[in-house]
C-alpha cells in the first residue's frame, strides 16, 4: 500500500513540476524542488516495493534533503526580493551566492529590525506566557 501512495505522490510532484515549466519567470529552485520531491516519493516506492534494504531508504532520505535544500533556497531568494523590492542577482544550485551589496543591505536590515523589535518581542513573550 505504502508503494502505491509514493508512486501516486511521485505522479503529482511530477506534474506540479511539468506544470511550472509552462509559468514564465518560475526560479529553477521551485522547477528542482518538485522534480526531486517526485524523485524521493519514486524512490520511497521503489523502498517499499521492491529493495526494503538500508541502502535503498538512504537514497530516499538523501533525494528529500536535496528536496527541502531547494525549497530553502527558492524561499529565500522569493523572500529576501520582496523584503528589498529587488531580485537578487546571483542564486543557484545548493548554495547561494548573492551580489555583495545585496547582501550587506539584507544584514544591515536585519540588524536594524531585530533592535527595533526586540522589546516588542519579550513584551509579545509576556502577554502569550500571561494568556496561558
Amino acid at each position: 500500500m505504502e508503494a502505491i501512495t509514493n508512486l501516486i505522490l511521485a505522479l503529482v510532484a511530477f506534474a506540479c513540476a511539468l506544470a511550472l515549466l509552462r509559468v514564465p519567470g518560475v526560479i529553477r529552485a521551485w522547477h528542482m524542488t518538485f522534480w526531486f520531491a517526485g524523485a524521493s516519493a519514486l524512490a520511497g516506492a521503489v523502498y517499499h516495493g521492491l529493495f526494503h534494504t538500508t541502502a535503498a531508504w538512504v537514497v530516499v532520505g538523501v533525494l528529500v534533503v536535496i528536496a527541502i535544500s531547494y525549497l530553502l533556497i527558492g524561499s529565500g531568494r522569493l523572500a529576501l526580493a520582496r523584503a528589498f523590492q529587488s531580485p537578487l542577482t546571483y542564486i543557484s544550485g545548493f548554495g547561494t551566492t548573492a551580489c555583495a551589496d545585496d547582501l550587506a543591505a539584507a544584514v544591515a536590515s536585519i540588524r536594524d529590525l531585530s533592535m527595533r523589535t526586540s522589546g516588542t518581542a519579550a513584551a509579545d513573550n509576556q502577554y502569550v506566557m500571561e494568556r496561558e
